[in-house]
């Protein structure tokens, strides 16, 4: 899903208009995995080892279990239980498949089988961590199919879909929270995310990795943001009055808001 949305907030830039959510620089950023991995590494955010291919030759790669994800592509698409690969054999097949099929390089990264969470906040001062939400995927008892796969976020009665529970408010150890919390604002600080934005973690051995940061996530019902919300005690109009809120604060007095 490699879209023209980076240039709506630039566009609205030039016209002198105020919007809700993250301008140019950042959904253009988020919009590249291999630059927002580049950018986490920089500040020292954990992130999971992963290399950029532009071709299915992978022969240095060596790390198994692993995903392979389209670079530029979001809302998992090119994500299904293909996309984890257990050899060099299958890795140069999803390699050519993610290349022939979106036209762009591939990302190869580390598959790690722990426990996920998904990291919503609000900008304020401080920012507001909501509860975390987890994704459980108890029912899939191959470790290597727990993904968010496409068919799961969007295809209803699908295996992946019908599988996975949402979990608001995770069940976490408080030390691990504060540590997940951490990691995940520092992303979405890295990102200079504004107003809202929601960072997916996966845990190994007490880390939190960040997967992808997310600065213009879905906040419609039945998502992260509004279970998290909901349970922080806001309910839906709140929410959205809260991220036009934090949207109006931070225009200059002169900007058009319609």
């Amino acid at each position: 899903m490699h879209t023209s949305e980076p240039l709506v907030p630039a566009r609205l830039d030039l016209l002198g208009y105020g919007y809700t959510g993250s301008g140019y620089w950042t959904l253009a950023t988020a919009q590249d995995k291999a630059l927002t991995k580049a950018l986490l590494k920089g500040y020292e955010i954990p992130t999971l080892r992963g290399r950029i291919y532009d071709q299915e030759d992978a022969g240095d790669w060596s790390i198994f279990p692993a995903i392979v994800k389209a670079s530029r592509q979001h809302a998992s698409e090119a994500i299904t239980p293909q996309a984890v690969v257990t050899s060099a054999e299958e890795l140069r097949s999803r390699l050519k498949h993610v290349i022939d099929i979106y036209q762009e390089p591939a990302l190869v990264e580390e598959f790690v089988t722990g426990r996920e969470f998904r990291v919503c906040i609000l900008n304020g001062h401080p920012p507001s961590i909501l509860p975390l939400v987890e994704l459980d995927y108890s029912q899939l008892p191959d470790p290597l199919e727990r993904l968010a796969t496409y068919e799961a976020k969007f295809v209803p009665g699908s295996r992946h879909h019908e599988a996975i529970d949402v979990l608001c408010p995770a069940e976490v150890d408080p030390a691990l929270e504060a540590h997940i919390q951490s990691v995940a604002l520092r992303a979405y600080r890295a990102l200079r995310c504004q107003d809202y934005g929601r960072v997916d973690v996966r845990v190994r051995n007490g880390v939190p990795y960040v997967l992808d940061v997310n600065p213009n996530p879905d906040i419609t019902l039945e998502t992260s943001f509004d279970y998290a919300s909901e349970e922080a005690g806001m309910d839906y109009p709140a929410l959205v009055d809260r991220i036009v809120q934090s949207a109006l604060r931070r225009q200059p007095p002169d900007a058009r808001i319609r």
